[in-house]
């Protein structure tokens, strides 16, 4: 894939996306000293260059009364066409939450929604009925936290912001009606939708939509307004390390934390339950940075460490469906 060639202003708009996609462009020119105008046409620009793939709303599904399972599979005697056709059981499923292509020690990493571990063994059996023959090895985890960086990166310095979004914990189910989900639907994939094209597709005012909104950032529904970035697209590498830890104290797992939300090529850690403790996600430059960056984790925290694997992610489908049932991404939902 071309690498698309940006400059420092493209690269500060994408940063300031990515900390709030709905804020105006006349908001995000005073703070990258552009025009409104020159805003709106450099965005329009990175989407027609598919840099931005699409912008959309961090849900915490656990406030919805759900669940995140992730499965690892190491797939045998799999052609491509037989990859497609496992992709399109788990991409149409109602349950999905996230696809990723890998290489590695895992082939295919799949993210499910379920209200409990039965929902989700049984939409692995209907899995593992029609495919099980292709796996040669798997493994399950549970989500139990997920906080969520800015792309730090993007500006190349650290850059004093917000607490970092979390998302997932102990399942707790706020009360939302069908206005409340009908929104929910929409800003999943198109979190820059103006609010009076919302209210047309949800049968309502852009006052109540507003309030609306704003009561589901109030119960901490919504945590965020993000942007998802073609990484290979500036240049990047998507990985994912596995960390199985030991001798874990809070004061340890407090100062590993700390280090990750002080990196600026890590953008989440995710710490389950399963095979191994913690997950953290990579969009970072190259093997050799990413292979630094491990060598100094291990120095940190050598005696909490237990062992580590990795996998390059190549193909991640366009990042993470925060709400069952969402539409997809909405063409001509960009107004500026």
């Amino acid at each position: 894939m071309a690498q698309v060639k940006l400059d420092k202003k493209d690269m500060k708009i994408l940063f300031e996306l990515d900390m709030d996609c709905r804020q105006s462009d006349a908001g995000i020119g005073r703070k990258v000293g552009l025009s409104r105008e020159v805003v709106n046409y450099r965005i329009r620009n990175l989407i027609r260059r598919q840099v931005i793939e699409r912008f959309y709303v961090i849900i915490d599904v656990a406030r919805l009364g759900l669940i995140s399972y992730k499965l690892y599979l190491q797939f045998q005697n799999l052609n491509r066409e037989k990859e497609k056709e496992i992709s399109s059981f788990f991409l149409n499923h109602p349950n999905y939450e996230w696809l990723a292509l890998c290489s590695g020690g895992w082939d295919m990493i799949i993210g499910i929604w379920a209200e409990n571990t039965h929902k989700f063994n049984e939409i692995f059996m209907e899995f593992s009925d029609r495919y099980g023959q292709y796996v040669m090895n798997k493994a399950f985890t549970i989500t139990l936290g997920l906080p969520h960086y800015r792309k730090e990166y993007l500006v190349g310095k650290k850059v004093a912001t917000e607490p970092s979004v979390y998302f997932g914990g102990k399942p707790k189910k706020e009360k939302l009606d069908s206005i409340d989900m009908a929104i929910l639907r929409i800003l999943a994939n198109n979190a820059r939708m103006p609010l009076v094209d919302i209210a047309k597709r949800v049968k309502s005012s852009a006052r109540v939509v507003a309030y609306r909104i704003r009561e589901l950032q109030r119960k901490k529904v919504i945590q965020a307004f993000r942007v998802t970035i073609d990484h290979k697209k500036i240049g990047m590498m998507f990985m994912k390390a596995f960390f199985f830890l030991q001798n874990i104290s809070e004061k340890t797992m407090s100062r590993f934390i700390s280090y990750c939300a002080t990196h600026p090529n890590i953008v989440t850690v995710i710490q389950c339950a399963g095979p191994w403790d913690i997950e953290i996600e990579f969009e970072i430059e190259d093997h050799e940075r990413f292979d630094r960056t491990m060598k100094e984790i291990r120095e940190l925290f050598g005696g909490f460490i237990r062992g580590v694997n990795s996998v390059i992610v190549h193909e991640d489908y366009g990042g993470t469906r925060y709400y069952p049932g969402c539409y997809g991404k909405i063409d001509r939902i960009y107004k500026g």
